[in-house]
C-alpha cells in the first residue's frame, strides 16, 4: 500500500475503528476493502479498521453482506459515491443469490 493512502487515512480515522468507532491508535489496520486485486486501491477503497473488526471482516462474520453495508455507510458519510455504487451493485449481486440477509 502507498505509504500516502496509508496516512491519509490514519489523518480522516482520527485513530478511531472506521466501523465500530472504537479507539484502535497504533493497532488498527489499514483494510483495503474489495481486495486489490479487483479495485485500484485508493483512500476511497481502504478503512482503518480496530483488530476485532479487521478479524471479523476478515471472516465474514456477520456477513459479507453486513461488511459490504457498513463500508457503504462510510462511503456515504465520506461522500465516496463511486465506492456507494459499487457496495450496491455488489449488495444487489448478493440478494439475487439470496446472500444479502444477515
Amino acid at each position: 500500500m502507498k505509504h500516502s493512502i496509508r496516512a491519509a487515512a490514519v489523518e480522516r480515522s482520527g485513530g478511531a475503528c472506521e466501523s465500530c468507532g472504537e479507539w484502535a491508535g497504533e493497532a488498527a489496520h489499514c483494510d483495503h476493502f474489495f481486495g486489490r486485486g479487483h479495485v485500484a486501491e485508493s483512500l476511497e477503497t481502504v478503512w482503518m479498521l480496530c483488530p476485532n473488526c479487521d478479524l471479523l471482516k476478515t471472516n465474514n462474520k456477520p456477513s459479507s453482506a453486513w461488511w459490504m453495508r457498513e463500508f457503504r455507510t462510510h462511503a456515504l458519510i465520506h461522500g465516496y459515491a463511486d465506492e456507494v455504487h459499487r457496495c450496491n451493485v455488489r449488495l444487489e449481486v448478493l440478494a439475487q443469490k439470496g446472500l444479502a440477509n444477515d
